[in-house]
């Protein structure tokens, strides 16, 4: 069965919300707001003198994160929708209980405090923290996109989802991760989606 690339990427880009949101509060601004203004204001009369200005401004890379913080919470509230909607169907129904073998929700915890906290104690407003924070960054979605790690999602937690490891009685060794929010009981049938190798969202059959 092939991954879900499309609810995988979903995932990935809601863990980065918890750090699209410090970085919202960190670099929030109204004089930030103003220069964005004032340069597209600029930009669209036609003044492109405005661009070389720009780039030379002290508060630039602020001004990029505080802008790209906005972009992609708003972006992150549109996914939040889509990942609600695509939960209503896809699901492969089982025939058989599973059996719950630990939970696994607090890991999302020390993976807020291991990879979003530290992005965002450097002095990412100027050049050499923003690189920094750019290419951890880049190396952090290779990581996730490349392993589990995506499912220790932190949103995912607040929003009250459940993540727990698994394995049907039928077949002891093949250990899965599910992902569930809401009343779940592992006695009755479940009903579950592929993400990627042995992640799954699961949820009980109605």
């Amino acid at each position: 069965m092939k991954e879900n690339k499309y609810l995988k990427w979903l995932l990935i880009i809601q863990s980065f919300l918890p750090l699209f949101l410090l970085i919202l509060i960190r670099c929030f601004c109204l004089n930030n707001f103003k220069l964005v203004s004032q340069f597209f204001i600029r930009l669209f009369q036609k003044d492109f003198g405005v661009i070389l200005i720009a780039l030379n401004h002290p508060d630039l890379f602020s001004v990029i994160l505080l802008c790209l913080s906005v972009i992609m919470l708003i972006i992150g509230i549109m996914i939040y929708v889509l990942f609600n909607k695509i939960q209503k169907f896809g699901f492969c129904e089982e025939h058989e209980n599973i059996a719950v073998d630990a939970d696994v929700t607090e890991n999302s915890v020390a993976f807020f405090v291991t990879y979003i906290t530290p992005l965002v104690l450097d002095d990412i407003g100027k050049k050499r923290g923003f690189l920094s924070f750019a290419a951890i960054s880049i190396m952090l979605i290779l990581l996730m996109r490349n392993t589990n790690l995506y499912y220790q999602n932190p949103f995912l937690t607040i929003l009250g989802y459940k993540s727990f490891n698994f394995h049907f009685p039928s077949d002891e060794n093949s250990v899965y991760i599910g992902i569930t929010r809401g009343d779940f009981d592992a006695e009755k049938i479940i009903k579950r989606k592929r993400i990627s190798d042995n992640v799954y969202l699961v949820y009980n059959k109605n």
